[in-house]
């Protein structure tokens, strides 16, 4: 007999990691291909679906750690993975559709600047998703100043390229910074130096 997600998460929650792997080979390739089957053919070579997937059970293994999930029927695990799996590609969809003619994520080339030490693909799916995160609730020039920073240009280089003062710059970099802190103290899965 084949045994219920519920418990499958609650072997996980006491350190079981075939358990995580069990959920994985269950849910996964159904996944895949829902994002696939979700994607269209314009994003398809942008946005891998295994890609996101992967981001899938790794916000879902995140959120259940920090209690953000219980689990009271075993259809009720199936439910929410196929929510996020429908709400992270149509997030990554609206994140394509805003600039179509880029082909990666605007942070993508930032990442080894940013991470200090050999980064696991759990890190990097991790501060991957953070990071979609801060751009979410941050204005456009928000954003702009972000990459300008974390590409290496200093607070006066900034500060010219969009045509204001310096401590114009220092103030929304402030500001971005006491964000990104807090949505860091929320979340308790990234440490900001």
């Amino acid at each position: 007999m084949t045994e219920n997600s519920t418990d499958l998460v609650d072997r996980w929650r006491g350190g079981d990691q075939d358990a995580a792997t069990q959920l994985h080979q269950r849910y996964g390739e159904r996944l895949v291909m829902l994002a696939r089957k979700r994607l269209s053919n314009k994003f398809q070579g942008r946005l891998d679906p295994e890609d996101v997937v992967q981001s899938v059970f790794r916000t879902m293994f995140r959120r259940t750690q920090a209690g953000s999930f219980e689990f009271q029927k075993d259809d009720d695990f199936w439910k929410l993975m196929v929510t996020i799996t429908l709400n992270k590609v149509r997030n990554k969809v609206r994140g394509k559709k805003r600039d179509p003619d880029r082909e990666r994520n605007q942070f993508d080339d930032t990442l080894a600047a940013v991470m200090c030490r050999d980064p696991g693909t759990l890190d990097l799916v991790a501060f991957t998703d953070f990071l979609g995160e801060i751009q979410k609730r941050l204005s456009p020039i928000e954003q702009q100043l972000l990459t300008l920073r974390l590409e290496g240009y200093t607070q006066e280089e900034i500060a010219e390229q969009n045509e204001v003062d310096v401590r114009t710059v220092r103030r929304r970099l402030t500001s971005i910074r006491e964000k990104v802190s807090a949505m860091a103290a929320e979340s308790g899965d990234i440490d900001i130096v």
